[in-house]
Formats: C-alpha cells, sequence, structure tokens
C-alpha cells in the first residue's frame, strides 16, 4: 500500500501487477526503486519485495480492495502471435474478464502488454466497470531494468472521450512511480495513437536492423569491411547508433520477442485493413534469411 496526495486528502491505493515476466518485474524494480510497495499475480511463485503474492485474480482483487480507496491494476501478461501473425489478446482478455467480475471498488487498469491498434478501445468498449488505460513499455529484454529506471517519458493512452480531471490521481501516482526522476514527461494520447506509435517503432527498429544486414552481406560480396563501413556513420547523426551493429549480440538479423512479432502484426493489420504489406513482408522474409545465417 503506498499513499497519493491528492489536492484534498491522502488516499491509500493498492499497486497489484498481473503478469511478472520481464514487463512486470521492470515495474517491479520501478516501484521497489521509489518505495511503493506492490502485489503480484502469476502463475508461478514470485520474490522479492512483494507485499502480497498470489496466483489468482479473485483472490488479489480481495486483497487490494480490503483496505484501499483505489486500486490499480498493472497488466503485464504476454500477448504472442497467433497463428495467422495477428497478437493474440486472448490473455489479457480474461484477466479483464476476471477484474470486471469481481471488483467493487473503484478501479483503474493500466496495460502494459503490446496491443495491435484498435484493441484498446474493443476493451473498454467490452469492460464497462473498468476505466482502463493503455500505457505501452518501450523496455530491451537485456537492459530493461535500466530502460524502465531512465525513462524519460510516459505515455497514457485514453478513450477520446476522456476528461483529464478525471485521471489526476492516476498522473499523480505515475509521478510517485517517478519520484527519483521530478522531469519525467507525462503524455496523455487516445488508444489508438499509442498502439500505432508502439507498432510504429518496433517496426522501424526491424526495418532499421534489416537494412543494415544487407549492407553487411553486399560487404561480404564486395570484400569491404563492415567494421570500417560502420566506422564512417556516425559522420552523419541521422543514422543513429541503434541497429547498426552486425552481426548483432545473438547473431544475424532481429531477434527476441518484440520485434518479430510486431512486424508480423504490422503485416496482418495492414492486410485486415486491405492495405500493402508488401514492405513489411519483405522485412519478415529477408530477416528469416539473416537469422538462418
Amino acid at each position: 500500500v503506498c499513499i497519493v496526495y491528492t489536492r484534498l486528502t491522502y488516499i491509500c491505493v493498492s499497486i497489484n501487477i498481473i503478469g511478472y515476466g520481464f514487463v512486470g518485474s521492470a515495474m517491479g524494480f520501478l516501484c521497489e526503486s521509489n518505495n511503493v510497495k506492490i502485489n503480484v499475480c502469476d502463475l508461478q511463485q514470485k520474490t522479492g519485495e512483494i507485499s502480497y503474492f498470489t496466483s489468482n485474480i479473485q483472490k488479489l482483487i480481495k486483497y487490494s480492495e480490503s483496505e484501499n480507496d483505489i486500486n490499480y491494476y498493472f497488466i503485464c501478461v504476454p500477448t504472442p502471435s497467433n497463428l495467422e501473425g495477428e497478437c493474440d489478446i486472448s490473455i489479457i482478455h480474461n484477466t479483464l474478464s476476471n477484474l470486471n467480475t469481481y471488483i467493487t471498488k473503484k478501479t483503474n487498469v493500466i496495460i502494459k502488454s503490446t496491443m495491435a491498434p484498435g484493441s484498446c478501445s474493443k476493451l473498454q468498449n467490452t469492460f464497462t466497470k473498468l476505466d482502463i488505460v493503455l500505457c505501452p513499455e518501450f523496455l530491451k529484454e537485456l537492459t530493461y531494468k535500466d530502460d524502465i529506471y531512465n525513462a524519460s517519458f510516459v505515455l497514457l493512452g485514453l478513450s477520446q472521450k476522456f476528461d483529464i480531471v478525471e485521471y489526476s490521481d492516476l498522473i499523480n501516482l505515475f509521478k510517485k512511480l517517478y519520484a527519483h526522476n521530478s522531469d519525467i514527461n507525462i503524455i496523455i494520447k487516445t488508444y489508438e495513437e499509442c498502439e500505432l506509435f508502439k507498432y510504429t517503432l518496433n517496426t522501424y527498429f526491424a526495418t532499421k536492423i534489416t537494412f543494415f544486414n544487407e549492407i553487411y552481406e553486399l560487404c561480404e560480396s564486395m570484400n569491404v569491411d563492415y567494421q570500417n563501413l560502420k566506422s564512417m556513420f556516425s559522420l552523419e547523426p541521422r543514422i543513429g547508433e541503434y541497429g547498426i551493429t552486425v552481426p548483432g549480440d545473438d547473431g544475424r538479423g532481429y531477434s527476441k520477442s518484440c520485434l518479430p512479432k510486431e512486424i508480423r502484426g504490422l503485416i496482418k493489420l495492414q492486410q485486415n485493413l486491405g492495405l500493402s504489406s508488401e514492405l513489411a513482408s519483405c522485412i519478415n522474409n529477408r530477416n528469416l534469411y539473416f537469422r538462418s545465417k
């Protein structure tokens, strides 16, 4: 339980994290760093600075509501690609269904999991008892704790009908979570803008990595030392550092969970909208080729 100050009084709030993989544990690290106590729900036992742990959402709700006025639930569950390449949000859907069924007090649900653009509005229309906020994460798996702690901004996606006054407590909460950084920039946008921003960033990063793998292959064919060529990229600051190291940490192309998933998600989204997915499909296919090397 932590205390958040409002204009009139102190309010008891409860911070609950559902799903404690690298995104959920990053949130846990952020809370621990700023002396904010947390409750955790996950299928596997977790340890650390956790006030209450359970694998049962109904028990989490009962505990969270026992002594608190406002309850925040950070949803950090997986959203893997399904067989068609779409982002599978079934775990999010099931989690929200449980919350919608059992909550009795004011509840804010902050979704950290990645979803295809358009998903959050549909979820809010389905689970009307919940006040859903989308808060995309921008973490690298190898440096997730540093990334969340040193973030320069927090992006909050709200319904297009939102009233900013109603979210003053939420904004105060994030200021508490980033008490170590008084300059944190809290940005309010719509659900769709936040969803598409996350997709745009990760698919751009995938595109950039693929491009420099193409240049690496060109160097090999022309007997040019790629590392010598790379040393010249700093002459043009618009290139930047990200994605130009070839091979990467674990070989050619991009890997891990986010970039492959979201390039496939973009392909399916474009196809569903009747748009060309030729570029994204080419990036995906070329990366499969580079990963095979």
